[in-house]
């Protein structure tokens, strides 16, 4: 394994250890044509790679926040 691919698993083991439910890894690239809010060259023109964190929110906590919008 590369050393960046060591860093990755490295990374994701920890995110996980410390209660991330997933652990993703992606291109900056792929973000091209989605809204301009969402793309991460908007905040760092450099970015290469983006990282997505899942965290899981039991349907009790989605609830009350439905009910407080409305």
């Amino acid at each position: 394994m590369t050393r960046n691919g060591e860093l990755t698993e490295e990374f994701r083991s920890y995110m996980k250890t410390i209660g991330a439910d997933l652990v993703g890894f992606g291109s900056a690239d792929d973000m091209v044509g989605a809204p301009e809010i969402m793309q991460p060259k908007r905040y760092m023109p450099d970015a290469k790679s983006i990282i997505v964190l899942g965290l899981h929110i039991n349907q009790a906590s989605c609830d009350l926040i439905e009910r407080s919008i409305h």
